[in-house]
């Protein structure tokens, strides 16, 4: 006889969507194997709505497959704390199913353990729904746990971590993680890295890395000096050196130079003037 199932709260129909299709019974192979195909195409999906509905799809050929579970998790409309419930019994259903010890350290490649994927996918949406609920402690344990598990970090955690340092104005631990990325291209990193240089170290140096957050995205300075308005609506993908990148971390870097009316007005400053025209004498 199975043990009875805790009662879940009335409103937290994330948790109770997770706790029914995990207890669905084992897909098949070929539904296994239909279902990736699937989340493959969900991935690439042109819009968030046409993404939902392949991930649902993807849950009706194999009720269990973490990945789209946490899909849901990380972009359901409800409850910070339905969320967080959810993404535990994902996080505690995947590291029962790798078969670890309870306090195995996770160092390292763990990514490329077989099945570590999907645990830490699902850890990863249990750390941002940690941050959007307001446990800042939580979820930062979280996002650095999952840093040190692979040299590489492959979920990009590193940005979650810098946005959120910067958005707090906790610029020590900022600094501390932009020592740890020196050669990260990213905008959020680059541009914090002008940021940064010109408030605790030489000129040049600030100089230096302006030239370089140029580089790797020209279009964030558009709305550093004012030419463009950071908005909250951000793109849902974007790849690096695009305005999307920028449109995306727009919002807090602004936030990071206005805090520094010096270094603002500096880079506004910094702009390269027009070249005068020559006029040709006869």
């Amino acid at each position: 006889m199975s043990p009875a199932r805790q009662p879940i709260p009335f409103d937290h129909w994330l948790t109770e969507l997770v706790v029914d299709k995990l207890a669905s019974p084992a897909a098949t192979p070929a539904e296994r194997e239909r279902a990736k195909t699937l989340y493959v195409r969900a991935l690439k999906g042109t819009s968030v709505f046409r993404a939902t509905q392949l991930m649902l799809n993807v849950l009706q050929y194999d009720p269990r497959n973490l990945d789209a579970l946490t899909y849901f998790v990380a972009h359901s409309f409800t409850s910070s704390d339905d969320r967080i419930h959810a993404a535990q019994r994902l996080v505690k259903y995947a590291w029962a199913r790798l078969g670890r010890k309870p306090d195995q350290q996770l160092i390292g490649s763990f990514w490329n353990a077989k099945g570590a994927r999907p645990y830490m996918r699902a850890r990863y949406a249990h750390a941002v729904a940690q941050l959007e609920a307001g446990n800042t402690e939580k979820a930062e344990a979280e996002f650095e746990a999952l840093r040190i598990m692979t040299p590489v970090d492959v979920l990009d955690v590193r940005l979650d971590l810098m946005t959120h340092y910067l958005n707090s104005f906790d610029f020590g631990s900022a600094q501390t993680l932009l020592r740890n990325y020196e050669e990260e291209t990213s905008a959020i990193f680059c541009w914090y890295k002008v940021f940064e240089r010109h408030t605790c170290a030489p000129l040049a140096t600030a100089v230096a890395a302006l030239a370089r957050a140029r580089q790797c995205n020209p279009f964030v300075e558009d709305f550093l000096i004012g030419r463009r308005k950071p908005s909250f609506h951000q793109p849902t993908h974007y790849e690096k050196g695009t305005m999307q990148e920028a449109r995306f971390y727009a919002y807090t870097l602004c936030q990071v130079f206005e805090f520094e009316p010096d270094t603002h007005e500096w880079l506004k400053n910094s702009q390269e003037k027009p070249k005068p025209l020559l006029r040709i004498v006869k």
